[in-house]
């Protein structure tokens, strides 16, 4: 169970979830995220991999240049973690392939994790596997992409 504040963040659980793991995958108002934990920060972005939806929880977070990002495991696509850009190296250099990913605000706050979700109303490419089309396709082939949701205790 969530709870709400007044400012639109939603409690998803306790901190302890996250200490000493990498990511951890949550739902907040119908929206499937993965929240990373890196260097003692944590960021928050939608849990599919606006390529073809790969897992972006059971990615690998590397250093490019600098910024700290997330790598698809299945396409092995690079997204930064503080702002949802699409990376990529050519020729040594780190070039962009523009805003691709939807990133939330998170917080530790009374030692619970807080999100709050973008309040963007621009399309972004991972958008996608958040719609009712998608889940539909899905549901269609018998396949679950509900996130559990985290109990508090």
């Amino acid at each position: 169970m969530s709870h709400q504040s007044n400012d639109n963040y939603v409690a998803v659980g306790s901190a302890d979830l996250i200490r000493g793991r990498r990511a951890i995958k949550v739902t907040v108002n119908d929206r499937n995220l993965a929240v990373f934990n890196c260097r003692g920060q944590l960021y928050a972005m939608d849990q599919q991999c606006y390529h073809t939806g790969g897992p972006l929880d059971m990615g690998d977070i590397e250093e490019i240049s600098g910024r700290l990002c997330i790598r698809c495991p299945w396409h092995r696509y690079l997204i930064a973690l503080d702002n949802g850009e699409g990376v990529f190296v050519n020729e040594g250099r780190v070039k962009s392939k523009g805003l691709k990913q939807r990133v939330h605000t998170v917080k530790i706050e009374d030692n619970m994790i807080w999100i709050k979700l973008s309040q963007s109303q621009e399309e972004i490419p991972s958008d996608y596997y958040q719609s009712e089309k998608y889940r539909a396709i899905m549901a269609s082939a018998g396949v679950s992409i509900q996130v559990p949701v985290i109990k508090r205790s």
